[in-house]
């Protein structure tokens, strides 16, 4: 990535502070090309709640000021700790770029992103309309560089993803693409494979594995067929996918409250299986769903407002 112009982190000092089950953190950056320290604030609060060995802290936040606006933010807000009321009032000083943890539901909350981009990002970042690239544009990559950067040691969830409309930035989807890619790829392959092995007991199975991987499903009369061969066909070809873990594929479109015939469920199966197996045979599809399944959540609603 070519930036406006070329720029390293000279320095780096941190400062610690303990207390009870709340730990601060205080780093300054010297970036040349820029004449004074930025200042990166960080906190976690420990909530108590583990969930696949990670903690999720309930006031997680992270803050970027110049040095000398940060000693002003630090005799007002910094002094004790900090409340709902400091973080609003914090981000509304024009001081600073605030981005607050709001909880694992939720959307963040995120202050001073024109500061961040008339201290910061103007000297750095260009305008490139065909990579969507501005220094406004490019606050999600920011955040999401020195949340890599804080937490690459630590048993903190990506809290990052949080920030409104962070996996709508390109770079950042590109991210994750390439980190997730060998594990969709890894169990893709073995059902295909299985696909590949699988042997249809009887004539009506071979028709029925035929219309399914040849996206052709409609080709199949249920009402002329051998229904119980169909539906043993139909449950031996579905369980290739669910013996696989459901992340991975989208859920199978059948209400648990609703009560459906032999019929219904056999065409709903059979259009499942040939869109599922169509899904697999294009990585590129079956990429964009999942990362869309697991990265695009409620709280990645765009908040441009705040």
């Amino acid at each position: 990535m070519n930036l406006r112009k070329p720029f390293k982190l000279v320095s780096t000092t941190w400062e610690e502070e303990f207390n009870t089950n709340q730990t601060y953190y205080k780093m300054s950056v010297k970036i040349s090309g820029i004449d004074s320290p930025l200042i990166v604030r960080w906190s976690t609060i420990s909530s108590n709640f583990g969930l696949f060995e990670y903690n999720y802290s309930k006031l997680f936040y992270y803050y970027f000021a110049m040095e000398k606006d940060d000693l002003l933010n630090e005799n007002e807000f910094f002094v004790k700790e900090m409340n709902s009321a400091d973080f609003e009032n914090l981000g509304k000083s024009n001081r600073a770029f605030l981005f607050k943890f709001n909880g694992k539901a939720n959307p963040g909350s995120v202050y001073g992103k024109e500061y961040l981009v008339r201290e910061i990002l103007d000297y750095l970042v260009p305008t490139v309309n065909s990579y969507q690239m501005s220094p406004m544009n490019f606050i999600p990559y920011w955040c999401f560089l020195f949340d890599l950067i804080m937490y690459s040691n630590d048993y903190h969830k990506e809290l990052y993803k949080h920030y409104p409309a962070m996996i709508s930035h390109p770079s950042v989807y590109k991210f994750f693409y390439l980190k997730y890619q060998p594990r969709v790829v890894t169990i893709t392959k073995s059902a295909l494979n299985q696909f590949s092995t699988y042997k249809p007991g009887n004539e009506t199975e071979t028709k029925l594995f035929k219309s399914i991987t040849e996206n052709h499903v409609e080709s199949i009369n249920f009402e002329s067929e051998n229904r119980e061969q169909l539906m043993t066909g139909i449950q031996g070809l579905y369980k290739i996918i669910v013996s696989r873990p459901s992340k991975f594929f989208p859920p199978l479109p059948l209400a648990k409250t609703i009560q459906y015939d032999e019929k219904e469920e056999f065409e709903i199966k059979a259009s499942y299986l040939a869109s599922v197996y169509k899904m697999c045979k294009y990585m590129d599809e079956h990429m964009d769903w999942y990362l869309g399944s697991k990265l695009r959540k409620s709280y990645q609603i765009d908040l441009s407002n705040k």
